[in-house]
């Protein structure tokens, strides 16, 4: 799904693809049937290319997930802000329509994430207040209550952590994916 002002890319797992655990990849428990995984949305860093998002949405895709991408242009982040809500309004609708029932793992990239997520709660009428980086942000949605997870890699370029640290990236998400089944199961 491609707007002028926001992209999306939803996909859905092969249906015939093998989960099981690949070697460098951390051994995740993928039990669920399809209508019990949550949907995994995965918000762009500022300026990502959807080529570069999709290396991060195979990691789940890979054990069953179907995920969306989200990416604001940069064009989009600087020229036309006021379209963003709009865009993520009809996201939200589609999203309520075609996966009624189910729950979302957000994944945000960078503060290009964050700002994405923020205007995807606001669509959703939670009306965060606005969080200039990744820290305070996360810091920001634990004193709300809200289950976050963050890792920081030191030996890695900004936004490209997961090809030197597969596994490493890998236990991280899905320990946090596993932490969120258990919370939901209570």
């Amino acid at each position: 799904m491609i707007s002028s002002d926001v992209i999306y890319n939803l996909t859905y797992p092969n249906a015939l693809g093998d989960y099981k655990s690949q070697e460098e990849d951390y051994n995740f428990n993928n039990e669920l049937n399809d209508n019990q995984k949550p949907i995994i949305v995965l918000f762009g860093w500022s300026g990502a290319e959807d080529k570069y998002l999709s290396i991060y949405s195979k990691i789940y895709e890979a054990k069953g997930f179907i995920t969306l991408r989200c990416i604001i242009p940069l064009k989009t982040m600087f020229f036309w802000r006021s379209r963003i809500s709009t865009s993520y309004k009809m996201l939200v609708d589609f999203l309520s329509n075609e996966f009624e029932d189910r729950l979302y793992v957000i994944h945000c990239f960078s503060t290009g994430g964050a700002f994405a997520y923020q205007h995807f709660v606001e669509a959703v009428k939670l009306n965060p207040k606005a969080i200039q980086d990744v820290e305070s942000f996360a810091e920001h949605r634990k004193s709300l209550g809200i289950e976050v997870s963050m890792k920081m890699y030191e030996d890695s370029q900004h936004v490209k952590h997961y090809p030197p640290n597969k596994l490493s990236y890998t236990e991280s998400v899905f320990l946090f994916v596993n932490k969120c089944f258990e919370s939901s199961m209570v």
